[in-house]
C-alpha cells in the first residue's frame, strides 16, 4: 500500500513514487449507486477512474514501476533518469540510440523513431501489447492502472486475466469516425489559433500535439475515436 520504488534506479527523490490512496470521489459514486440505473454507475465509475489515472498517474511512474522491472537490462547502457533528461529508449521497439520524449507539461511520449506516442493509458496499452502478445482494451488498461497506482494493489496481476481481452489489433477507424475526426480538429484548430485569451505557449502545445496525433491517427496507431477523446482530455488540462 505505502511507497514503492525499484531501488535499482535510484530514484528517491519521492517525484515519482507511486502511492496508494482511494479518491473520495470514487465512493461518492458507489455510494450513489442506488439511486441511478447500474449501467449508469458503471460508466461513472470508469470515468472517474479514467480522471484519476490521467490526473495522477505519470509516465516516469509507469517506467519505474512496471517497464524497468521487465526490461531493466535494456536499459543498461542508456539509464532511465527522468529527473535529469527527458529522452530514454523506446520500450515498445528495440533501439540503440534514446528516441522516446517524455513531455512533462502535458505527461505524455511520444517516440520519434516508431512514431507512437499518446499519455499513460496508451503506453501501457502498447507495452503490455507487447510483453503479452495481444491488444488490451481500453477499459482493462484502465482498471490496471487504477488498481496499482492509486488503490496500492501491489499483488494486481500485470494484465487482469479475467478481464476480456482482443485478440486482434486496435480496430481502425471507419470513413465516418474519420471525417468527424477532421471536422474537430480543423475546427478546434481554428478556435484555438484565433482565441486572443490562450497565450502562444499553449497554442504551440496543441499544434504539435495535433501534428503528433495526425500521423498516428493516419497509420492506423490510433482510432479516431480514442483520439478525440485524447485531445479533450488534453485540451481540459492546458487550458483552464
Amino acid at each position: 500500500m505505502g511507497k514503492y520504488i525499484n531501488a535499482n534506479y535510484g530514484n528517491t527523490s519521492g517525484k515519482y513514487v507511486k502511492q496508494g490512496n482511494v479518491p473520495q470521489s470514487t465512493s461518492d459514486i458507489q455510494q450513489q449507486s442506488k439511486f441511478v440505473p447500474k449501467g449508469t454507475v458503471n460508466i461513472m465509475l470508469n470515468k472517474q477512474m479514467e480522471k484519476e489515472v490521467l490526473s495522477h498517474v505519470t509516465i516516469p511512474q509507469y517506467f519505474y514501476n512496471v517497464i524497468l522491472p521487465q526490461m531493466g537490462s535494456y536499459y543498461d547502457v542508456y539509464p532511465v533518469d527522468f529527473d535529469n533528461k527527458p529522452v530514454v529508449c523506446c520500450p515498445l521497439h528495440d533501439e540503440d540510440t534514446p528516441s522516446c520524449r517524455y513531455y512533462e507539461e502535458t505527461n505524455t511520449f511520444y517516440c520519434f523513431g516508431c512514431q507512437q506516442g499518446g499519455n499513460v493509458i496508451r503506453l501501457h496499452r502498447l507495452f503490455a501489447e507487447r510483453m503479452n502478445g495481444r491488444a488490451v482494451q481500453y477499459n482493462e488498461a484502465v482498471n490496471f492502472l487504477y488498481d496499482y497506482f492509486i488503490r496500492g494493489k501491489e499483488q494486481v496481476g500485470y494484465i487482469d486475466t479475467n478481464a476480456n481481452k482482443l485478440d486482434k489489433p486496435i480496430e481502425k477507424s471507419t470513413d465516418v469516425d474519420l471525417v468527424r475526426f477532421n471536422v474537430y480538429r480543423e475546427n478546434l484548430e481554428k478556435s484555438i489559433t484565433h482565441d486572443r485569451n490562450i497565450n502562444l505557449h499553449v497554442k504551440k502545445q496543441v499544434w504539435s500535439l495535433l501534428d503528433n496525433i495526425d500521423v498516428l491517427v493516419s497509420k492506423n496507431e490510433i482510432g479516431a475515436n480514442e483520439a478525440k477523446l485524447y485531445i479533450q482530455n488534453f485540451i481540459q488540462q492546458v487550458i483552464r
